[in-house]
């Protein structure tokens, strides 16, 4: 049934027809609004599975405040929230409620040319209590490479980033407080069939303390390595309304750190598919 359900998912997100994006009134303000809802096979979090249940519904929502715009630099404040409902625990740590988790977020992001930074404060927290809440800090280093790629005649970007993560409170995935965790990614994406635009994450999540660990109870560096393709076609909604789209795809998680292994009991990889909408207005 999952592999039914990761093949519809796929197909969807390479196969759907092209569209018309009708031309209306947009929002050229200040403030900007953004979010969606996903469906996924399972709850992964950086590479640890956090549950697998019959049904898991991921909704979440961006407010975006220009607070700064000029040729050198432009700073942008992000506050949003995001959840995960669950029903019928089907394993990981499912707690007493559907209401699985849910996170608050605040970032700062400063644009200089090709190059974004990003300052971030993350509240975890777990209706159902199946963990302890948890806080974060995160700093992330963006670079778009496309103008780059481009006059070297490559028809798509790298875009690679890299991402740090100070956990403040709460005892989180390792043995103590203030675990860190590193990760280094990429998201190629490219124009497919129609208006289809395809995109191939990669991801290499890493424990620079504590973060994942060994059999032995010490810090295990590699914790998890994923690669995804994921497909997504714009909706024929005006733009008055915001600018939507229809998103699917799969990804295959690889679990290196025996902490990693030990959250996904029998095996040491993960398929998961996912099926989105999303606005942004």
């Amino acid at each position: 049934m999952k592999k039914l359900l990761l093949s519809a998912a796929l197909a969807m997100g390479l196969a759907a027809p092209a569209v018309s994006q009708a031309q209306d009134e947009v929002n050229t303000g200040a403030l900007s609004l953004s979010g969606g809802v996903d469906y996924v096979t399972a709850y992964y979090f950086r590479g640890y599975n956090n549950a697998e249940a019959q049904l898991i519904i991921q909704p979440y929502a961006t407010l975006s405040v220009a607070i700064l715009e000029s040729d050198d630099v432009s700073i942008t404040g992000n506050f949003g929230g995001w959840a995960s409902v669950h029903s019928q625990h089907a394993g990981g740590a499912q707690g007493d409620s559907i209401y699985f988790e849910q996170d608050y977020y605040a970032w700062l992001d400063f644009a200089f040319g090709d190059f974004v930074l990003s300052t971030g404060y993350n509240i975890y927290t777990y209706p159902g209590n199946a963990y302890e809440d948890s806080t974060e800090l995160s700093v992330k280093v963006a670079y778009d490479d496309s103008a780059l790629m481009e006059g070297a005649g490559v028809k798509f970007a790298l875009k690679p980033y890299v991402l740090y993560v100070l956990e403040l409170t709460g005892a989180g995935s390792g043995s103590a407080d203030q675990d860190q965790y590193f990760e280094v990614g990429i998201a190629p994406s490219f124009s497919a069939a129609g208006n289809v635009t395809v995109t191939v994450p990669v991801n290499l999540g890493m424990s620079a303390d504590g973060y994942y660990l060994g059999s032995d109870g010490g810090n295990e560096t590699f914790g998890f390595w994923s690669v995804g393709v994921v497909g997504a076609v714009p909706l024929p909604i005006p733009t008055r309304y915001g600018t939507w789209s229809l998103s699917a795809g799969v990804t295959y998680i690889g679990l290196l750190a025996d902490s990693a292994q030990a959250s996904n009991p029998g095996d040491d990889y993960e398929i998961v598919g996912k099926v989105g909408i999303s606005f942004s207005y």
